[in-house]
């Protein structure tokens, strides 16, 4: 598996809004990825969260919140929650130190942020803390963390090690791929690891800064994929700094993978985009999840509300399952379907920016799950047309709902 996180915000924005993507690479058959979403909660105070290797007490309230996560697992790899924070979890190799048996996962990690925080700023002081506290286990072994936090105003990488980590404050515009990125340029480091560092002899006692990758990583070979695909991205976040929409970063996304997964000779061989998803958030408007469903027309992106509901056409459906054997959708209907996805979910955050300002808040859900069922019958209409266009080339119709052909 092979991740990219990328993430444009103020000026590097044509409307000075944020635009956070991620995508996930893999082989058919191997991990199956899920979207989820989970409402705004309140918890009884002596709750205890049970994950897979440390006990941990619930929080009084979380965020609502959408993300993705592989099947089965509690964590989540990439999301955004209700106060318009976004999070993406990716993986680096390190050498040293040696990770501890216990300790929290990556996407653990990655869930507590959303549902703990109401700003990026918020999301470093909550996950540091949780590190101090708990650590930080590795999934595999040799493998640490890569986490990029971002809200409307800021973003943020954090490079976590067991109980180290260092952080980098982003400017305008970041990527981030399966290698680790972090050297001198932190801003903070956690406690202590300075001085491990010289006394373990990972760095020389000379004054000079830290550099956190050069004491706790290593490369190798297949570390070189990952640093093409993060420089190809942050050279392509640069030419299209001050120009990116919510369309413009989808289409970027999308084609990252066309031009630095598909063809370049270093990837592994058959690999398929399992994930493609942008979380568009603006200031004092409720974020919009978009999520890529592939058709053989070409990419379709679906807007999701951030505390909404989602209907059961999404809930445990399998992303990347691609849609091959639905009904043909002619390019020409795809792409009007795309233009009035897009105006909805203008018009949605139009509507819920005043709904939010007059404290209806559950209104402006309401209106989210309606537009996310519009979109879902649209779709459907769609490959019903395409079902009779194409009667005639077809033998026999399966007797089968419309439902099967969407989403795997």
């Amino acid at each position: 598996m092979a991740s990219d996180v990328m993430v444009a915000f103020g000026p590097a924005t044509a409307a000075n809004e944020t635009h956070f993507g991620f995508q996930v690479y893999g082989h058919a058959g191997g991990q199956e990825w899920v979207l989820k979403s989970w409402p705004r909660n309140n918890h009884p105070p002596d709750e205890v969260l049970m994950l897979s290797r440390v006990e941990l007490p619930q929080v009084k309230q979380t965020a609502g919140l959408i993300a993705v996560q592989c099947r089965g697992d509690w964590g989540v790899v990439h999301g955004c929650n209700d106060q318009g924070v976004a999070v993406g979890v990716g993986q680096w190799r390190c050498v040293r130190p040696k990770m501890e048996a216990g300790g929290l996962l990556g996407s653990e990690l990655g869930r507590l942020i959303l549902e703990r925080s109401h700003s990026a700023r918020h999301a470093i002081e909550v996950v540091t803390d949780l590190i101090a506290r708990y650590g930080h286990g590795a999934s595999e072994a040799g493998c640490a963390s890569a986490i990029l936090i971002a809200d409307h105003h800021e973003a943020y990488l954090l490079e976590v090690v067991g109980k180290y980590w260092a952080l980098l404050e982003c400017q305008s515009a970041r990527a981030v791929a399966d290698v680790g990125l972090i050297r001198q340029d932190w801003q903070r480091l956690s406690p202590g690891l300075a001085e491990r560092a010289i006394e373990q002899g990972w760095w020389p006692d000379d004054g000079s800064k830290l550099d956190f990758h050069g004491c706790l990583g290593g490369r190798d070979a297949a570390d070189a994929w990952a640093l093409r695909r993060w420089g190809q991205a942050t050279l392509g976040l640069a030419q299209r700094s001050g120009t990116f929409t919510t369309a413009t970063f989808r289409d970027f996304l999308l084609s990252h993978f066309q031009r630095n997964v598909c063809r370049h000779p270093a990837a592994p061989p058959k690999l398929a985009r399992l994930v493609s998803c942008v979380a568009t958030i603006r200031a004092a408007a409720a974020p919009v999840f978009w999520v890529e469903v592939g058709v053989a027309a070409g990419p379709l992106w679906f807007p999701l509300v951030v505390g909404g509901q989602l209907s059961e056409a999404w809930t445990g459906r399998v992303l990347g399952q691609r849609l091959d054997e639905a009904p043909p959708v002619a390019e020409e209907e795809l792409t009007q379907l795309q233009r009035e996805f897009d105006q909805d979910a203008e018009d949605f955050v139009a509507e819920a920016c005043a709904l939010s300002g007059c404290g209806e808040a559950a209104a402006m859900v309401r209106l989210g799950e309606a537009m996310m069922q519009k979109h879902w019958e649209r779709w459907l209409t769609a490959c019903e047309r395409g079902l009779i266009a194409d009667a005639a080339q077809r033998p026999v119709v399966e007797e089968e709902t419309l439902a099967t052909f969407a989403f795997g």
